[in-house]
């Protein structure tokens, strides 16, 4: 696996009965992996990047559209939930469906750049 492939991911349910809405994401849906290739070898967990199908969630900060290809794999025009980075043990994350093409890795890693404040580092 390696940094900006499209994975499928099962996030874990969200409880529900008398706590109040939970903004988590949940359930089985797509995930941009974010970590370095060697770490992924090395770990038994996988930084994931959720999507949504929801466009309106482009209004948060930390989002970004991906239109699907044949190379992402996506079936749908997806929204990348920077905000809800989550790390996954690795039975959690399914195959690969694709990896996301040149422009779309570098706005990707703008953008976690900018969400995480890493402005001062070297270009991606």
């Amino acid at each position: 696996m390696a940094f900006g492939d499209v994975l499928w991911a099962n996030l874990p349910p969200i409880p529900r009965g008398d706590q109040p809405p939970s903004h988590e994401q949940a359930g089985t849906r797509t995930a941009i992996l974010i970590q370095c290739d060697e770490d992924d070898v090395r770990l038994n967990t996988r930084l994931v990047v959720p999507t949504s199908g929801q466009i309106a969630t482009l209004r948060f900060p930390g989002t970004m559209l991906v239109q699907p290809t044949a190379a992402n794999g996506l079936r749908e025009p997806s929204v990348l939930l920077v905000h809800a980075i989550v790390a996954l043990d690795k039975r959690k994350v399914g195959g690969r469906l694709g990896t996301l093409e040149g422009t779309s890795i570098l706005e990707l890693k703008l953008l976690l750049r900018k969400f995480l404040q890493l402005e001062g580092l070297a270009n991606p």
